[in-house]
């Protein structure tokens, strides 16, 4: 384990930061790309266009405006020309990869693996996001995770890649048993198909020999979810909850552990 020095931790916080700004546009318009109405006659959103406005009033964002945690807070969590408010989730996200930035910092030097763990913990925030507020996770995400984590043991040797491949393929067949066993003990899907190419992204991270303790961290983060709602009378006993966050914490937990020794 690395004890960083400080200018290292600082520039890794920030970059945790500008990674959490970037991370919020892909939360809001790739979900708003995938649930869009076909027959919606206001102009398609993608990644480039329009540039950062206001979902309320439409005004273009100033630059002074998108600073990183700052300026939510010295907006006081709204827009600064029509007073709706900006959502904590912007605030959460970024403060969330900043504080990851700290930690990888602390954990590794700078280098091929340090870039690897921040793509990794934005891009399963990103996917809890999601899962948490419109339960999907989509396919852009997910399946681009799985190929950086194959593509990172072609150079590193944390994981063999051969556990990576065999982690995969185990973490998608794992969840997708438990689907079909769903649907054809209840009728119902009890796990979305974007559970499986979560797990499996996490299995070609991770190796196959993490998925039984992922799945487990996994199922106690979201039943502590669960139960937590349920008691502030949020949801009730059948109610639905997201499993992505829970994968999502679990990856993160699991990748930082072997370092923790």
């Amino acid at each position: 384990m690395l004890t960083a020095n400080a200018s290292w931790l600082a520039l890794s916080l920030l970059t945790g930061l500008c990674l959490g700004s970037v991370m919020n546009m892909v939360v809001y318009r790739l979900a708003a790309t995938i649930l869009r109405d076909e027959d919606d006659p206001a102009p398609a959103l993608n990644f480039f266009w329009p540039p950062s406005h206001c979902p309320h009033c439409g005004s273009a964002i100033r630059w002074y405006d998108n600073i990183p945690v700052f300026s939510w807070l010295v907006l006081r969590g709204r827009c600064r020309d029509c007073g709706a408010p900006i959502g904590w989730r912007y605030l959460w996200l970024e403060l969330s990869l900043g504080a990851w930035g700290l930690l990888c910092a602390w954990l590794l030097p700078p280098g091929l693996d340090w870039g690897a763990f921040m793509l990794f913990g934005a891009w399963l925030l990103a996917l809890a996001w999601i899962d948490a507020l419109h339960r999907l996770l989509p396919d852009l995400l997910t399946q681009s995770l799985l190929w950086l984590g194959l593509l990172w043991h072609l150079v590193s040797d944390r994981v063999a890649l051969e556990d990576a491949v065999i982690g995969a393929a185990a973490g998608y067949l794992t969840l997708g048993l438990l689907y079909w066993l769903g649907r054809w003990r209840y009728g119902f899907e009890v796990l979305g198909r974007g559970d499986m190419k979560c797990l499996a992204a996490l299995g070609a991270w991770l190796g196959w020999q993490a998925l039984p303790p992922v799945l487990l961290l996994a199922s106690l983060f979201t039943l502590a979810f669960a139960l937590w709602h349920i008691v502030r009378r949020r949801a009730h006993r059948r109610s639905e909850f997201p499993f992505g966050p829970g994968l999502a914490l679990a990856g993160l937990v699991f990748l930082c552990y072997p370092l923790l020794h």
